[in-house]
């Protein structure tokens, strides 16, 4: 799923908090020809993660959320 303007950030066992500051941390460090970032959750084994990255999660180069067919992944289209 990953080519060159695609980034996969795995949170999987994560807390909200360990995953709040890893997401910053990648999207501060983000190259700048990245323009999709594919953010794999899960949700089989609570909502948090999920809820987390789709509702709450805000960071100046997000331009919008793709909420993916796949309940455990969201899609991060990245503002140039």
């Amino acid at each position: 799923m990953s080519d060159l303007y695609t980034k996969e950030l795995d949170l999987h066992t994560m807390s909200v908090a360990e995953a709040r500051k890893y997401l910053k941390t990648e999207l501060n460090a983000l190259p700048k020809h990245i323009n999709e970032v594919h953010v794999v959750h899960g949700y089989r084994n609570g909502k948090d993660l999920q809820k987390f990255v789709r509702n709450e999660f805000n960071h100046k180069k997000i331009q919008r959320k793709v909420l993916e067919l796949n309940q455990g992944m969201t899609t991060y289209m990245i503002k140039n």
